[in-house]
């Protein structure tokens, strides 16, 4: 069979098992496997953009390492259709580039999250990333909530990554990253 536009980017991936975690939906076509590498490591565009899936709650960083991540508030959470919601919604589907916030965030190192396109942003700005800060299911703002956020933040450090490409699903932030080159 004919490989689809994610297999010709990021390589076949194994087959994964159908059964999944109650609130995880089982879906081939997206990110998850949080924490754990892709089968086939290979870098994104320039190398150092990591990818936020928001259906799959997953960032894939540049490496191939997969990290659980949320956005927006309540049940707004998760949802890219609340992206136009400021403060409540998701965050809005554009490349950003990174830049460490010139002060703690609440006591966190947060990571200042740049809009390319600032069109795409609905009037919403201080998108930031972040560990979890509102409490223990990674609700934000609007900002990128990552369950393991000190993996990030490393790597940002040691400037692994310095940009990332969010989106509803992984092959529109792609599309999303092709259309800036």
């Amino acid at each position: 069979s004919e490989k689809g536009f994610f297999e010709r980017i990021f390589g076949a991936s194994e087959p994964q098992p159908s059964a999944a975690l109650a609130y995880a939906p089982v879906d081939q076509g997206s990110l998850s496997g949080w924490g754990t590498p892709a089968p086939q490591k290979r870098n994104l565009a320039d190398g150092k953009t990591a990818i936020y899936d928001i259906s799959s709650k997953t960032v894939l960083m540049p490496n191939g390492q997969r990290l659980e991540a949320h956005s927006g508030l309540g049940d707004h959470m998760d949802d890219p259709r609340s992206m136009h919601l400021k403060n409540r919604g998701v965050t809005p589907a554009n490349v950003y580039n990174l830049r460490m916030r010139e002060a703690l965030f609440h006591g966190v190192r947060a990571i200042r999250m740049i809009p390319v396109n600032e069109s795409r942003m609905f009037g919403r700005d201080g998108i930031l990333a972040h560990t979890y800060m509102l409490g223990p299911r990674g609700d934000s703002n609007g900002c990128v909530s990552f369950k393991d956020y000190d993996i990030f933040l490393q790597a940002f450090l040691r400037g692994e990554v310095t940009r990332i490409a969010v989106a509803d699903t992984a092959s529109s932030a792609l599309a999303l990253m092709a259309s800036l080159q």
